[in-house]
């Protein structure tokens, strides 16, 4: 199921709530209309809601507070109160024509369900014991900077970060910490490796041409993305090179958040994929360089 499905998923689980909602209000004022008292007061209030007298107003609110207060004694829910999950939208799904921050987080989690991605590690969950001297203190730093860019999120200077370091030097688990603390405000992030993302470059390049764009729709869309591990994909002519520079162009462009992480030096990087791309991801002005020490921690845990 691609990003408009499950986009579609959501949104259809949002009208019938709301129809539930809808129904249930209709049934609930069916039941208090079965009471006298209910039924006087209903005809007060229709009355002083159509009334073009001053105090009209004034006396329709007094008739809904009796109602509201009737309705309690008789253990039926307050239908009059509008119920809704995201006061936004109004559990439409949309604010001001465009998709609601509610649907975005649930788009994320639907996504993250389907990424293969394990239970996610968060800033806290860091052990920085497993590091020696200077390297736990730097590290530590980078921690400390990278929780308070996703706090911060998303930033009005920085919108790119480009982490380096040897194999099993925690590119991985740092970007996921981001990519967790990014989910968790409710913002639409995006995870892929980046073999994964050769793939859908591949897939968008041998689709039919209304099909290109809807491929790579949530790459666009993304308020972050993370590209992890760049350098371990291969290089398909035409496609590989051609659509990063298109996905990082774009998105630098809309001043959106690009995370890369990568064993590749910046040199390395600059001499596999060219002077765009590596302009798009190391430019000074936009984006934050981390470097984290290069040693494998993955044999000290």
């Amino acid at each position: 199921m691609d990003r408009n499905q499950k986009i579609s998923e959501i949104l259809r689980g949002y009208e019938k709530k709301r129809h539930f909602r809808e129904l249930k209000c209709a049934t609930d004022f069916e039941r208090a209309m079965e009471f006298p008292e209910f039924r006087e007061l209903q005809s007060e209030y229709a009355a002083a809601a159509t009334s073009a007298e001053d105090a009209a107003a004034v006396r329709a609110a007094a008739v809904r507070e009796k109602q509201t207060a009737l309705l309690k004694k008789l253990k039926i829910d307050n239908f009059f109160e509008t119920r809704r999950d995201c006061k936004r939208c109004g559990d439409t799904g949309y604010e001001n024509g465009a998709l609601c921050t509610c649907v975005k987080k649930r788009l994320c989690e639907k996504l993250r369900e389907s990424s293969n991605i394990p239970s996610l590690p968060d800033f806290s969950s860091c052990d920085l014991s497993i590091f020696d001297g200077d390297a736990r203190a730097q590290t530590a730093k980078v921690y400390a900077a990278m929780e308070k860019f996703a706090a911060a999120f998303p930033s009005e200077k920085y919108f790119n970060i480009f982490v380096t370091g040897g194999t099993g030097s925690g590119k991985t688990f740092l970007t996921l910490c981001l990519y967790s603390a990014i989910l968790k405000r409710g913002f639409f992030a995006e995870y892929v490796s980046a073999f994964n993302l050769n793939n859908i470059f591949l897939k968008s390049h041998l689709a039919r041409a209304e099909e290109k764009y809807g491929v790579l729709e949530s790459l666009f869309d993304a308020d972050m993305l993370v590209i992890d591990d760049l350098g371990a994909e291969p290089i398909y002519n035409n496609v590989t090179r051609e659509y990063l520079f298109n996905v990082l162009n774009e998105r630098a462009a809309a001043a959106k958040c690009t995370v890369v992480s990568s064993n590749l030096s910046p040199a390395e990087i600059l001499a596999r994929y060219g002077e765009r791309i590596f302009s798009r991801i190391s430019n000074k002005n936009t984006t934050v360089m981390i470097s984290l020490p290069n040693k494998d921690l993955r044999l000290k845990i």
